[in-house]
């Protein structure tokens, strides 16, 4: 094949790019995929809860991490902790307040510290639910704080954290691990039995109290009554 052959072929084949660029640029003009400023159709899906998918209680899922929380690891969670706050018993304010003796201290309360609004105004002290919010969610545990930390969202995480930070200074007692009804457990008296004795009508069970004397005894005591008349007789 020669070079004007190879040259037609080229020539057709930038002829063809050509008018697929332009048949591009053309249907640009006549056809739009902008999202419509009203929808025509607006489907309202409802949420679905998830069968058997309960919440569960975050101080219960934190008091039982507590019981096999470590302060060595609790002490590496903190480095992440360590570039805004010390915890050394009279250590420095950095960019957070120092954190000796932090479990059990008011909230906002470190001398010389400038805390935020939403601290100063916040009530209570840092307990450890108080804190297991807090450092789970910054954000929403106490909207407005200026802490810039996304949180730890691992409960065993927190909870080894905790217990390095009680050992500094606070030594409050951990959290109990709440009860948790066993199974087949029914404090309420709500079994079967008690369901029997609720399915029977007040009425019923007064007319059975409410028995004649008279009917005592049944078919029986008449018979015998019978029989004794016709002796006397």
């Amino acid at each position: 094949m020669d070079s004007y052959e190879w040259n037609k072929i080229f020539g057709w084949l930038l002829a063809a790019a050509i008018a697929v660029l332009a048949l591009g640029i053309v249907t640009g003009f006549f056809f739009h995929d902008e999202r419509p400023e009203q929808m025509a159709f607006i489907v309202d899906v409802p949420e679905v809860a998830v069968a058997g998918e309960e919440e569960t209680d975050p101080m219960i899922e934190l008091a039982t991490s507590m019981q096999s929380a470590e302060i060595a690891r609790g002490e590496n969670v903190f480095k992440k902790c360590a570039t805004c706050h010390t915890v050394a018993q009279g250590g420095a304010n950095k960019q957070g307040p120092n954190l000796y003796g932090i479990v059990g201290r008011d909230i906002g309360s470190y001398a010389g510290f400038g805390y935020s609004e939403a601290l100063q105004n916040e009530p209570g002290a840092w307990t450890f639910e108080k804190l297991n919010g807090y450092i789970a969610n910054p954000r929403t545990s106490i909207p407005g704080n200026q802490m810039s930390f996304a949180g730890i969202s691992k409960a065993r995480d927190r909870a080894d954290l905790f217990v390095y930070l009680n050992a500094q200074g606070s030594n409050e007692p951990l959290p109990a691990v709440p009860a948790l009804p066993l199974a087949g457990d029914d404090p309420e008296d709500t079994g079967p039995e008690a369901a029997k004795a609720e399915d029977v009508p007040e009425a019923e069970l007064s007319d059975a109290a409410a028995v004649p004397e008279s009917n005592i005894g049944g078919p029986a005591a008449e018979n015998q009554d019978t029989t004794d008349e016709t002796a006397s007789q």
